[in-house]
Protein backbone atom coordinates (compact mmCIF):
# COMPACT_ATOMS: atom_id res chain seq x y z
CA UNK A 1 0.00 0.00 0.00
CA UNK A 2 1.54 3.29 -1.14
CA UNK A 3 -0.92 5.59 0.65
CA UNK A 4 0.55 8.28 2.87
CA UNK A 5 -2.05 10.94 2.05
CA UNK A 6 -4.29 10.47 5.05
CA UNK A 7 -7.33 10.10 2.78
CA UNK A 8 -10.01 8.00 4.44
CA UNK A 9 -10.44 4.50 3.04
CA UNK A 10 -7.79 4.86 0.34
CA UNK A 11 -6.03 1.80 -1.08
CA UNK A 12 -3.06 2.30 -3.39
CA UNK A 13 -0.87 -0.44 -4.80
CA UNK A 14 1.49 -0.31 -7.75
CA UNK A 15 4.10 1.98 -9.29
CA UNK A 16 2.91 5.61 -8.90
CA UNK A 17 -0.67 4.50 -8.22
CA UNK A 18 -2.67 7.44 -6.85
CA UNK A 19 0.38 9.67 -7.10
CA UNK A 20 -1.37 12.86 -5.94
CA UNK A 21 -4.36 11.75 -3.88
CA UNK A 22 -5.30 14.52 -1.41
CA UNK A 23 -6.55 13.90 2.09
CA UNK A 24 -10.05 15.06 1.12
CA UNK A 25 -10.58 12.45 -1.61
CA UNK A 26 -12.07 9.47 0.16
CA UNK A 27 -12.77 5.78 -0.40
CA UNK A 28 -10.71 5.35 -3.55
CA UNK A 29 -8.98 2.16 -4.67
CA UNK A 30 -6.19 2.48 -7.23
CA UNK A 31 -4.22 -0.65 -8.14
CA UNK A 32 -1.71 -0.96 -10.97
CA UNK A 33 1.10 0.77 -12.81
CA UNK A 34 0.43 4.52 -13.27
CA UNK A 35 -3.17 4.31 -12.15
CA UNK A 36 -4.72 7.71 -11.30
CA UNK A 37 -1.49 9.70 -11.53
CA UNK A 38 -3.00 13.12 -12.38
CA UNK A 39 -3.54 15.86 -9.79
CA UNK A 40 -6.68 14.70 -7.99
CA UNK A 41 -9.07 17.07 -6.19
CA UNK A 42 -11.11 16.49 -3.06
CA UNK A 43 -14.17 15.85 -5.25
CA UNK A 44 -12.79 12.54 -6.54
CA UNK A 45 -14.43 10.07 -4.17
CA UNK A 46 -15.49 6.40 -4.34
CA UNK A 47 -13.53 5.47 -7.45
CA UNK A 48 -12.07 2.04 -8.18
CA UNK A 49 -9.40 1.55 -10.85
CA UNK A 50 -7.54 -1.72 -11.34
CA UNK A 51 -5.14 -2.27 -14.22
CA UNK A 52 -2.18 -0.42 -15.66
CA UNK A 53 -3.02 3.15 -16.79
CA UNK A 54 -6.68 2.84 -15.83
CA UNK A 55 -8.13 6.23 -14.85
CA UNK A 56 -4.68 7.69 -15.33
CA UNK A 57 -6.05 11.23 -15.97
CA UNK A 58 -8.61 11.34 -13.14
CA UNK A 59 -9.02 14.74 -11.50
CA UNK A 60 -12.49 15.21 -9.97
CA UNK A 61 -14.71 12.36 -11.16
CA UNK A 62 -16.63 10.36 -8.60
CA UNK A 63 -18.06 6.84 -8.30
CA UNK A 64 -16.35 5.45 -11.39
CA UNK A 65 -15.12 1.88 -11.85
CA UNK A 66 -12.39 0.83 -14.28
CA UNK A 67 -11.07 -2.72 -14.54
CA UNK A 68 -8.48 -3.50 -17.20
CA UNK A 69 -5.48 -2.01 -18.94
CA UNK A 70 -6.25 1.54 -20.19
CA UNK A 71 -9.88 1.37 -19.07
CA UNK A 72 -11.24 4.90 -18.60
CA UNK A 73 -7.75 6.06 -19.52
CA UNK A 74 -8.72 9.70 -20.25
CA UNK A 75 -11.41 10.13 -17.60
CA UNK A 76 -11.05 13.46 -15.79
CA UNK A 77 -14.31 14.78 -14.32
CA UNK A 78 -16.91 12.25 -15.46
CA UNK A 79 -19.06 10.49 -12.89
CA UNK A 80 -20.78 7.11 -12.54
CA UNK A 81 -18.98 5.37 -15.40
CA UNK A 82 -18.17 1.66 -15.42
CA UNK A 83 -15.56 0.18 -17.77
CA UNK A 84 -14.61 -3.49 -17.65
CA UNK A 85 -12.11 -4.78 -20.20
CA UNK A 86 -8.90 -3.67 -21.85
CA UNK A 87 -9.27 -0.13 -23.29
CA UNK A 88 -12.98 0.02 -22.51
CA UNK A 89 -14.33 3.60 -22.51
CA UNK A 90 -10.78 4.77 -23.15
CA UNK A 91 -11.82 8.21 -24.49
CA UNK A 92 -14.55 9.16 -22.03
CA UNK A 93 -13.37 12.27 -20.17
CA UNK A 94 -16.04 14.51 -18.68
CA UNK A 95 -19.28 12.65 -19.36
CA UNK A 96 -21.38 10.45 -17.10
CA UNK A 97 -23.33 7.21 -16.79
CA UNK A 98 -21.60 5.05 -19.37
CA UNK A 99 -21.22 1.30 -18.98
CA UNK A 100 -18.92 -0.79 -21.16
CA UNK A 101 -18.03 -4.44 -20.70
CA UNK A 102 -15.63 -6.14 -23.10
CA UNK A 103 -12.31 -5.43 -24.75
CA UNK A 104 -12.38 -2.00 -26.47
CA UNK A 105 -16.09 -1.61 -25.82
CA UNK A 106 -17.11 2.03 -26.12
CA UNK A 107 -13.53 2.80 -27.09
CA UNK A 108 -14.02 6.07 -29.02
CA UNK A 109 -17.20 7.36 -27.41
CA UNK A 110 -17.04 10.69 -25.61
CA UNK A 111 -20.77 10.78 -24.95
CA UNK A 112 -23.02 9.94 -22.03
CA UNK A 113 -25.51 7.29 -20.92
CA UNK A 114 -24.31 4.56 -23.28
CA UNK A 115 -24.26 0.84 -22.56
CA UNK A 116 -21.96 -1.32 -24.65
CA UNK A 117 -21.46 -5.00 -23.84
CA UNK A 118 -19.30 -7.31 -25.94
CA UNK A 119 -15.99 -7.24 -27.79
CA UNK A 120 -15.74 -3.87 -29.58
CA UNK A 121 -19.39 -3.13 -28.95
CA UNK A 122 -19.76 0.60 -29.56
CA UNK A 123 -16.11 0.82 -30.57
CA UNK A 124 -16.80 3.96 -32.58
CA UNK A 125 -15.19 4.12 -35.99
CA UNK A 126 -11.72 5.65 -36.17
CA UNK A 127 -11.73 8.75 -33.95
CA UNK A 128 -13.34 10.13 -30.82
CA UNK A 129 -16.99 11.11 -31.30
CA UNK A 130 -19.94 12.01 -29.11
CA UNK A 131 -22.79 9.52 -29.09
CA UNK A 132 -25.42 9.34 -26.37
CA UNK A 133 -28.08 6.97 -25.07
CA UNK A 134 -27.06 3.94 -27.13
CA UNK A 135 -27.32 0.32 -26.07
CA UNK A 136 -25.21 -2.27 -27.88
CA UNK A 137 -25.12 -5.87 -26.72
CA UNK A 138 -23.12 -8.45 -28.64
CA UNK A 139 -19.84 -8.92 -30.44
CA UNK A 140 -19.26 -5.93 -32.76
CA UNK A 141 -22.71 -4.47 -32.08
CA UNK A 142 -22.78 -0.77 -33.07
CA UNK A 143 -19.05 -1.00 -33.61
CA UNK A 144 -18.90 1.86 -36.16
CA UNK A 145 -21.14 4.29 -34.28
CA UNK A 146 -19.95 7.91 -34.35
CA UNK A 147 -22.61 10.53 -33.56
CA UNK A 148 -25.72 8.37 -33.80
CA UNK A 149 -27.79 8.26 -30.63
CA UNK A 150 -30.71 6.49 -28.96
CA UNK A 151 -30.09 3.21 -30.78
CA UNK A 152 -30.61 -0.28 -29.43
CA UNK A 153 -28.69 -3.13 -31.07
CA UNK A 154 -28.70 -6.64 -29.66
CA UNK A 155 -26.96 -9.57 -31.33
CA UNK A 156 -23.78 -10.55 -33.11
CA UNK A 157 -22.79 -7.70 -35.45
CA UNK A 158 -26.17 -6.02 -35.06
CA UNK A 159 -26.00 -2.46 -36.37
CA UNK A 160 -22.39 -3.20 -37.29
CA UNK A 161 -21.90 -0.33 -39.78
CA UNK A 162 -24.32 2.23 -38.34
CA UNK A 163 -22.56 5.58 -37.88
CA UNK A 164 -24.85 8.60 -37.54
CA UNK A 165 -28.25 6.90 -37.62
CA UNK A 166 -30.45 7.37 -34.59
CA UNK A 167 -33.55 6.09 -32.81
CA UNK A 168 -33.36 2.55 -34.19
CA UNK A 169 -34.11 -0.85 -32.65
CA UNK A 170 -32.00 -3.60 -34.22
CA UNK A 171 -32.19 -7.11 -32.80
CA UNK A 172 -30.73 -10.30 -34.25
CA UNK A 173 -27.52 -11.69 -35.68
CA UNK A 174 -26.34 -9.40 -38.51
CA UNK A 175 -29.56 -7.37 -38.32
CA UNK A 176 -28.93 -4.04 -40.06
CA UNK A 177 -25.26 -4.97 -40.24
CA UNK A 178 -24.40 -2.98 -43.38
CA UNK A 179 -26.85 -0.13 -42.80
CA UNK A 180 -24.80 3.03 -42.36
CA UNK A 181 -25.67 6.71 -42.12
CA UNK A 182 -29.28 7.12 -43.17
CA UNK A 183 -31.10 4.63 -40.98
CA UNK A 184 -33.36 6.45 -38.51
CA UNK A 185 -36.55 5.61 -36.62
CA UNK A 186 -36.51 2.00 -37.81
CA UNK A 187 -37.19 -1.40 -36.27
CA UNK A 188 -35.33 -4.48 -37.50
CA UNK A 189 -35.90 -7.72 -35.63
CA UNK A 190 -34.63 -11.08 -36.84
CA UNK A 191 -31.41 -12.59 -38.12
CA UNK A 192 -30.23 -10.56 -41.14
CA UNK A 193 -33.33 -8.35 -40.97
CA UNK A 194 -32.71 -5.14 -42.92
CA UNK A 195 -29.11 -6.10 -43.40
CA UNK A 196 -28.44 -3.75 -46.34
CA UNK A 197 -31.17 -1.22 -45.60
CA UNK A 198 -30.83 2.51 -46.11
CA UNK A 199 -33.24 5.41 -45.58
CA UNK A 200 -35.68 5.70 -42.71
CA UNK A 201 -38.85 4.65 -40.90
CA UNK A 202 -38.77 0.94 -41.67
CA UNK A 203 -40.31 -1.97 -39.81
CA UNK A 204 -38.69 -5.33 -40.63
CA UNK A 205 -39.65 -8.30 -38.49
CA UNK A 206 -38.57 -11.83 -39.33
CA UNK A 207 -35.52 -13.72 -40.51
CA UNK A 208 -34.11 -11.82 -43.55
CA UNK A 209 -37.12 -9.50 -43.60
CA UNK A 210 -36.24 -6.43 -45.68
CA UNK A 211 -32.82 -7.92 -46.33
CA UNK A 212 -32.16 -5.86 -49.50
CA UNK A 213 -34.25 -2.77 -48.76
CA UNK A 214 -32.01 -0.30 -50.60
CA UNK A 215 -32.81 3.32 -51.50
CA UNK A 216 -36.36 3.36 -50.25
CA UNK A 217 -38.32 4.72 -47.32
CA UNK A 218 -41.05 3.66 -44.95
CA UNK A 219 -41.19 -0.08 -45.69
CA UNK A 220 -43.09 -2.59 -43.55
CA UNK A 221 -42.11 -6.23 -44.05
CA UNK A 222 -43.21 -8.89 -41.57
CA UNK A 223 -42.50 -12.59 -42.00
CA UNK A 224 -39.74 -15.01 -42.97
CA UNK A 225 -37.90 -13.43 -45.92
CA UNK A 226 -40.71 -10.88 -46.27
CA UNK A 227 -39.62 -8.18 -48.73
CA UNK A 228 -36.18 -9.73 -48.81
CA UNK A 229 -35.62 -9.04 -52.52
CA UNK A 230 -37.39 -5.68 -52.84
CA UNK A 231 -34.82 -3.06 -53.79
CA UNK A 232 -36.91 -0.13 -55.03
CA UNK A 233 -40.08 1.77 -54.27
CA UNK A 234 -41.32 3.34 -51.06
CA UNK A 235 -43.94 2.65 -48.41
CA UNK A 236 -44.44 -0.97 -49.40
CA UNK A 237 -46.09 -3.47 -47.07
CA UNK A 238 -45.51 -7.22 -47.21
CA UNK A 239 -46.89 -9.66 -44.62
CA UNK A 240 -46.26 -13.38 -44.52
CA UNK A 241 -43.85 -16.12 -45.49
CA UNK A 242 -41.63 -14.89 -48.35
CA UNK A 243 -44.13 -12.13 -49.05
Amino acid sequence: NNDSSGAVGTTLFGYRAGLSVPAGAIQNTFIGHDVAIATITNAADYNTAVGAFSMTALTSGTQNTALGLNSLLRLTSGDFNTAVGVASLENVAGTDNNTAVGRQSGYFTTGAANTYIGFRSGFGGSSAATNNNNTGVGYFSLTAITTGGSNVAVGYQSGLALTTGHSNVIIGENAGSTATTEIVNSVMVGNDAGQTAVSARHVFIGDHAGYSAVANDGQTFVGWYAGAVITSGERNTALGYQA
